[in-house]
């Protein structure tokens, strides 16, 4: 797939073609299918908003078509999408409880997600971080 090999616009493009020739054709799980894949796909490019989007429709198609594969499927990459602020809270919940070693992992990690989306959170991960 183009999202692998890096050409976002391309992957866009051929994902946006193939959802509307499947909304014309019909085909729900293909459409879902589609969705999930436009959220993995703007999720990378940084657009949480869109991707959340995307996989929320996807998971409404295949709950409602009784696809428990496919609701899996989302379910897992809606995690993916939120794993960077489970990092950050997990490090705050560190400092809190005095684990500055343990903090330090999680916000890092955290931090080095965060830069590759050009997140606003990385000013908030340096700042705790620093303390």
């Amino acid at each position: 797939m183009k999202r692998i090999l890096g050409s976002y616009a391309e992957a866009q493009a051929l994902l946006e073609q193939a959802l509307r020739e499947f909304n014309e054709l019909g085909g729900e799980r293909n459409i879902a299918d589609v969705h999930v894949e436009l959220c993995t796909l703007r999720r990378m490019m940084g657009d949480r908003a869109t991707a959340r989007e995307h996989g929320d429709t996807a998971l409404l198609m295949y709950r409602r078509m009784g696809n428990r594969r496919g609701a899996a499927w989302t379910e897992v990459e809606m995690g993916v999408l939120g794993a960077d602020q489970v990092l950050l809270e997990v490090g705050k919940l560190a400092l809190v409880q005095g684990e500055a070693r343990g903090a330090r992992q999680f916000l890092e990690e955290a931090m080095a997600r965060y830069a590759d989306l050009g997140a606003a959170q990385v000013t908030e991960v340096r700042s705790l971080l620093a303390s």
